[in-house]
Parts: C-alpha cells; sequence; structure tokens
C-alpha cells in the first residue's frame, strides 16, 4: 500500500511500507535416540554452521562456522527484508557440519546434519525462544536429528520517497532505453 502526501515546500512523497523479520539463531542441540532426552550434538569434528533460505526470493544467509564443543552456539543475528507482507512465508534452515572430508557421503567436506521449514510469524510482536525439529530423510522417512533454537521478531516500518526523485529516475531510465 502506498500513500501519497504533499508537504509544505510543495513536494510531494510516497510512503511505501517494508517488513524486516529479524533472527535470531542461538544453538542447536541433538535427540538422544535412545533415551528421547536432549543431548549436545557429538559427531567427530564439530564444525557447524546455519544456512536460511527465504521461500519467496531464495535468499541465503549463513552463520559463522562454529566449533560445536558440546554444541554448536551461534549467537548470530540475521534480518531479512520483505517488499510486502509475509503471509505464508517459511524459512528453510540447514544446519551443516564442515571437515567431514572423510566421509564417503561428501565430496566437499560438507554435510547436512538436518534441515527444518518454519513459518514467518504474521504478528506484530518480539516471540520468545522457540524450538524447532530439524530433519535429514532417512531412505524415505524423516530421522529427527535435533532441534535448532531461534527467536523471530516481525517489524514494520516505511520508506518515504519524493515523488521529483522517482519520477527524474524514471526519466533517466526511459533515456538510456531509447538511446539503446
Amino acid at each position: 500500500m502506498r500513500r501519497r502526501n504533499s508537504y509544505s515546500g510543495g513536494e510531494d512523497y510516497v510512503h511505501k511500507p517494508y517488513y524486516i523479520l529479524h533472527v535470531r539463531i542461538k544453538k542447536a542441540t541433538k535427540v538422544d535416540e535412545v533415551t528421547g532426552v536432549f543431548a549436545p550434538i557429538r559427531r567427530k569434528t564439530g564444525y557447524y554452521g546455519a544456512v536460511i533460505t527465504d521461500s519467496q526470493h531464495m535468499r541465503e544467509f549463513s552463520t559463522q562456522v562454529v566449533r560445536g564443543v558440546p554444541e554448536p552456539k551461534w549467537e548470530h543475528d540475521i534480518s531479512i527484508i520483505f517488499d510486502e507482507f509475509p503471509q505464508g512465508e517459511s524459512l528453510f534452515v540447514e544446519i551443516l557440519q564442515f571437515g567431514s572430508e572423510g566421509d564417503p557421503q561428501t565430496s566437499s567436506g560438507i554435510v547436512v546434519v538436518g534441515r527444518a521449514r518454519i513459518p514467518v510469524p504474521t504478528q506484530w510482536k518480539k516471540f520468545g525462544v522457540q524450538h524447532h525439529e530439524f530433519f535429514r530423510m532417512m531412505g524415505s522417512e524423516k530421522k529427527v536429528e535435533g532441534i535448532i533454537v531461534m527467536r523471530m521478531e516481525l517489524e514494520m516500518r516505511t520508506l518515504k520517497r519524493s515523488l521529483m526523485h522517482i519520477e527524474l529516475r524514471d526519466r533517466s531510465l526511459k533515456r538510456s532505453f531509447t538511446s539503446c
């Protein structure tokens, strides 16, 4: 939705809302297969990263790689900007293990520990710490590999643009296309 306002200077402005999703990736923990209780991730190398992709534009955001002893803790902030309200939007999160050159299932040394699909919140508030299961496909079945712990907040801001600036930009674009 765009709103057009005129100010005392006689110049018109367009107010265009945009949305920012603030995501804080805190840590990952593994589900102990025997007891069903949470236990730290115990892999051979212990270097982990997380990659987030938004479902609308397929943009990727990643955390730093950390040593995960006893569990990977990132405390990494990511801000994702949406031009429109992110209704029905999801984030795809992958937990990656680095330094697995000896693993026969990888040639790059990077192994996907698990994946999660997390819906983007549609309410204007801070959400507390959330726990989401991440899975790995084992044949045709999903196997819970652990829990990703994160915090999300959705915020709306308004961009104020001068109509004169927009018209000048549009004219210069038309000129550049007609000169080709």
